[in-house]
């Protein structure tokens, strides 16, 4: 996958922008540079979040984030980026536009999402049917070997608190409160438990066949419009705010081109799980919605005192549900346990087919510690503690984290993250890659993301004069206000 040229006629401080990535230069890293202010960060994140997630349903809260007051006229289209790819047979170009609800259209084409997030409550409401019938199961399997009552109310106790931990720590909706579950806890008989969950069920049962109708009375408009989109190349992407309190007005669309509009969807798909975006913490998301980038700047000492509430644990949730966004972190450790499990379990795996034992973990941990040259990476056997040591006149010395520079432990991270994702024929979009990296760092980083991954393109926004300095002059790119040169 290759991005070969990128436009943003007006997007925030975006203006009247227009990169070509030449596939033709070697190495394919193209550094983009600008003045602070410039918007070289926000040209990245538009970029990652728009192939990243506008194929995917659970991912348009990021779309909608950053379009947030995108503005649209009541008659026009108005372009948001032009996006040219290639993907080894097609040259696809990718415009997305903005336009207002129901624009050229009998009904609001915001229709299309709302039939498909009642098709989502449907399936859900599908789930906690399934969740009541099997609570239903399990109470008559107490009635079954209850020898008495009191062996009835110890059970259903037992399962009502079961009920009520599983209530608290799920992720998904499940369909009983803490009050319910605790209520079925403290019911005298399963015949009055059993009855309480079948109200439950007829209520879910009937909320779900009222959606179902409502669903069936909106697919035909949906279907039309769908067709009328399809006609014109373009397909439905999301609804978003164009304006602070009120309900989303603005519709974003993709027109594609190079590639019939059949195949869109496909394309889209594959685009999403090429594209990578690599940032720091400190960095604002726009991404994230306006209250999450308000916390960057508040204590939060002073939100209940949690850090589950600052600006940090809203970019891990955002991570979570990003599966190609990568914030540098100071040594991401998470990555490295989960990549030397996998090559465990790996081994395991190969044990178990051939009766061997395999070398995943044993050659995964070799890499790592020639990476780090003189020093060696330590576990402990539950993976829980890593540790690194360095051998100094034949004995091996404890290091600590103080022992260890900023910039080593973020080259060996971005070095993990492409090895673990197994990066290839993809494209990286990183910002601000040279912080923490000493100038000699900044000029050799070129070379070293070209051998982690060869087949890939990578295109760095940054300050860097070294990092510039390592590749050729085609090879730079910069948006306005341009970096002043400086004088030999």
């Amino acid at each position: 996958m290759f991005l070969k040229r990128v436009r943003v006629p007006d997007f925030r401080v975006l203006k009247d922008v227009d990169i070509t990535f030449e596939p033709e230069l070697t190495p394919s890293i193209f550094p983009v540079g600008s003045l602070n202010g410039g918007g070289k960060s926000t040209l990245l994140q538009l970029i990652f979040v728009l192939l990243h997630c506008s194929v995917h349903r659970d991912r348009r809260e990021f779309l909608r984030n950053m379009l947030y007051g995108f503005e649209v006229d009541n008659n026009d289209d108005r372009p948001l980026a032009i996006i040219d790819l290639w993907d080894g047979t097609n040259n696809v170009i990718l415009e997305f536009l903005a336009c207002k609800d129901g624009h050229e259209s009998e009904s609001k084409l915001s229709i299309i999402e709302d039939v498909q997030e009642i098709e989502e409550k449907i399936e859900s409401l599908k789930a906690q049917v399934q969740f009541l019938n099997d609570l239903t199961l399990k109470i008559g399997e107490i009635s079954r070997k209850s020898q008495n009552e009191d062996d009835e109310q110890k059970y259903l106790t037992k399962l009502g608190d079961e009920l009520v931990y599983k209530v608290l720590g799920s992720k998904r909706q499940l369909p009983l409160s803490y009050e319910e579950a605790d209520k079925i806890s403290r019911m005298d008989s399963c015949k009055d438990a059993v009855m309480y969950v079948r109200e439950k069920i007829d209520l879910l049962d009937k909320e779900r066949k009222s959606l179902v109708e409502e669903c069936k009375e909106k697919f035909h408009s949906t279907e039309k419009i769908t067709k009328s989109l399809s006609s014109k190349s373009l397909i439905y992407v999301c609804k978003y705010l164009t304006k602070s309190n009120q309900t989303p007005s603005g519709i974003l669309l993709c027109h594609v081109s190079g590639l019939e509009i059949n195949k869109a969807n496909e394309f889209l798909e594959k685009v999403s799980q090429k594209i990578f975006l690599g940032a720091p913490t400190t960095q604002v998301f726009l991404f994230l919605n306006r209250d999450s980038r308000k916390l960057l700047f508040v204590d939060p000492r002073h939100k209940n005192g949690s850090s589950e509430n600052s600006y940090f644990a809203r970019v891990d949730r955002a991570k979570a549900k990003l599966p190609n966004f990568f914030p540098y972190d100071f040594f991401a450790v998470d990555l490295l346990t989960n990549m030397l499990k996998e090559a465990r379990d790996r081994d395991f795996a190969e044990l178990h087919e051939t009766g061997e034992y395999g070398n995943t973990y044993k050659n995964t941990l070799k890499e790592l510690n020639l990476f780090l040259f003189n020093k060696k990476l330590t576990l402990d056997k539950d993976f829980s503690n890593v540790g690194f040591q360095i051998e100094e006149n034949g004995s091996s010395k404890e290091l600590y984290p103080e022992d260890l520079s900023h910039g080593e432990l973020k080259l060996l991270s971005i070095y993990m993250w492409i090895r673990y994702h197994n990066i290839e024929d993809a494209i990286v979009l990183m910002d601000e890659i040279e912080i923490a990296l000493n100038p000699d760092w900044q000029y050799t980083i070129v070379r070293d993301l070209e051998s982690w991954s060869p087949t890939s393109q990578y295109i760095l926004a940054t300050h860097s004069y070294e990092l510039c300095q390592a590749l050729s002059p085609p090879h730079v790119k910069e948006i306005e206000p341009k970096l002043v040169k400086r004088e030999n």
